[in-house]
């Protein structure tokens, strides 16, 4: 794999996935070190990140284990600058220039550990990836041309990648056996890049730019899937060109891969028809996939642009890389789930679709069973939304599960869909989501209780237009009026269980005192 990232925030900051979700919960933690003036994150496994950090003197290599505190400075003696931008267990590689140019190299966890890979002849070099065992990036001879490059861990293993009749190439990533890239080709005086992919010889070249493209890039494999750009689209391939997969999402200007795992592929995408640049994203293989990693950032931090460089899945976790133009470095952890139930109020428009301009609210404390016994299974748990309205399930094998939703207290009916209702989880890791969207008529306030309380809000906008739910307007005709008074009173002392409301004759002569005043008010 391979990325290309830089910074962000002082503590880790969790935030539950808002909006069309796809089962993934996300923590955001800066990897920022003390005193730093910009740093850049350009890869990382579960536990390990590399980069480069800047201190006011000029890069340097940087290793982390997940935290800002763990930062580890890998620039190695007499080097004036240096980065590392691969990782997978062990080593890290990168470059280190010692004031004649960048020297490819790599690193196990210290300064001390750095073997520099520069060719013999070599003007410069950098390894952008590793596997652990061998290396991939470029080096150049004459007229300082990059050439894709191949090593095997010492500077006399290097392997030369560039494919015959290329102008030049350079290898990104690595993996397994696979090595990916770009050669850029002479058309008749105009040069054309065409992503590339390697199996360890020049002669081994495949041009994977689909047809009638320009120009493309392959930034990352994960050995059988390549994820790149072509022509300003993000997009994936399985080893010929004719496999493009287009990822960039409706409605975006342009976009870019810089990661894969052959699950899911991170970047960016460009919604800003006047440049911009763009915000960090995921996807799981197709443009429709896509998720936008720039909402979790704390507002501090958004604006400027941000994309994701470097992905690493496993055991249902994930973990990606990536950074802001403002210099900030970012770790995003991702906690994958099988199926996750949402619960929200769902107010005036009764659509079944969660809106907070509709004054919909998500809900917490609502219980539901999930099981499959009806289907030949014998899975049974029950489960309650948290404060994000939200319950995540995982561990689930593939098949049909039957959701329940558990009353709570009296009144309430669902806007859309069915109590229980049908979802199938598959077997290829697809989350799947499901809404219950319910709505307790009369309850202004939203806190799952009709009560004199809903009953103040209604009289102080009475007569209002427009009006919304929580001014009590109850009935979508704009107005909060005798109609909504009504529908108060009908369900007067309804919702959840517990809660605290008048004795009925109480109530009833309380509603029918403030049936009266709001004729008066209407009459005036």
């Amino acid at each position: 794999m391979r990325s290309i990232a830089i910074f962000i925030l002082a503590a880790a900051f969790v935030v539950a996935w808002p909006g069309e979700a796809r089962g993934i919960t996300w923590s955001v933690v800066c990897l920022d070190p003390a005193s730093s003036m910009a740093a850049e994150a350009t890869g990382n496994t579960a536990s390990r990140q590399v980069g480069s950090v800047d201190f006011g003197l000029g890069d340097r290599a940087a290793y982390w284990a997940n935290t800002a505190a763990s930062f580890v400075n890998l620039n190695p003696s007499g080097a004036i600058s240096s980065k590392a931008y691969g990782l997978s267990a062990t080593p890290p590689a990168g470059s280190a220039d010692f004031g004649s140019g960048a020297r490819a190299g790599i690193w196990s966890d210290t300064a001390r550990s750095y073997v520099n890979l520069n060719p013999s002849g070599a003007k410069t070099s950098v390894a952008y990836a590793t596997t652990g065992t061998k290396q991939a990036g470029f080096a150049t001879f004459t007229y300082e041309v990059p050439n894709a490059a191949l090593w095997s861990g010492t500077a006399g293993s290097f392997v030369n990648l560039n494919p015959s009749g290329a102008v030049d190439s350079t290898a990104y990533a690595i993996s397994g056996t696979q090595q990916a890239g770009v050669a850029r080709f002479n058309y008749s005086g105009t040069y054309k890049s065409h992503a590339a992919i390697w199996s360890g010889t020049a002669g081994s070249f495949v041009d994977l730019n689909p047809a009638a493209v320009n120009n493309s890039f392959a930034y990352a494999t994960s050995g059988t899937q390549q994820a790149g750009v072509a022509d300003g689209h993000a997009g994936i391939w399985t080893g010929t060109s004719g496999s493009f997969v287009d990822l960039n999402p409706t409605g975006a200007y342009n976009s870019a891969a810089f990661g894969t795992t052959g699950t899911h592929q991170v970047g960016y995408a460009n919604f800003d028809e006047f440049g911009g640049v763009g915000e960090a994203c995921i996807w799981q293989g197709t443009a429709g996939s896509y998720e936008n990693l720039d909402v979790f950032l704390p507002p501090e931090y958004r604006g400027g642009g941000s994309w994701a460089n470097a992905v690493y899945t496993s055991g249902g976790e994930v973990w990606v890389t990536g950074g802001t133009f403002g210099g900030n470095a970012i770790l995003w952890h991702g906690v994958t789930y099988d199926l996750t139930i949402r619960k929200f109020f769902d107010t005036n428009e009764q659509d079944g679709v969660y809106n907070e301009a509709d004054q919909d609210k998500y809900l917490s404390g609502w219980d539901f069973f999930v099981n499959n016994y009806a289907h030949g299974g014998s899975y049974g748990q029950a489960f309650t939304t948290d404060a994000n309205g939200e319950a995540n399930v995982s561990g689930l094998t593939a098949g049909q599960y039957d959701i329940y939703e558990i009353p709570k207290g009296t009144g309430w009916f669902l806007t859309a869909g069915a109590n229980p209702r049908t979802v199938t989880v598959t077997a290829d890791g697809t989350a799947v989501v499901t809404e219950f969207a319910n709505q307790l008529p009369g309850d202004a306030n939203q806190d799952e209780t009709v009560n004199l309380a809903d009953f103040t809000i209604l009289k102080a906008h009475f007569g209002e237009d427009p009006a919304q739910w929580r001014d009590g307007n109850f009935n979508e005709d704009s107005t909060v009026n005798l109609s909504d008074f009504t529908i108060l009173k009908a369900h007067f002392g309804e919702g959840s269980t517990g809660s605290s409301v008048p004795e009925p004759t109480s109530a009833a002569l309380l509603l029918a005192a403030g049936l009266g005043i709001l004729k008066r008010r209407r009459g005036n």
